[in-house]
């Protein structure tokens, strides 16, 4: 069985990563946009 701390991790890492490929998308654009 998977523990607590390994399955916060693994959600942590999961809505980091999904919130900076978002954030870096956007900013993108944006920095595209301007160019």
């Amino acid at each position: 069985m998977e523990s607590n701390l390994e399955s916060n991790l693994e959600s942590n890492l999961e809505s980091n990563l999904e919130s900076n490929l978002e954030s870096n998308l956007e900013s993108n654009v944006e920095s595209n946009l301007e160019s």
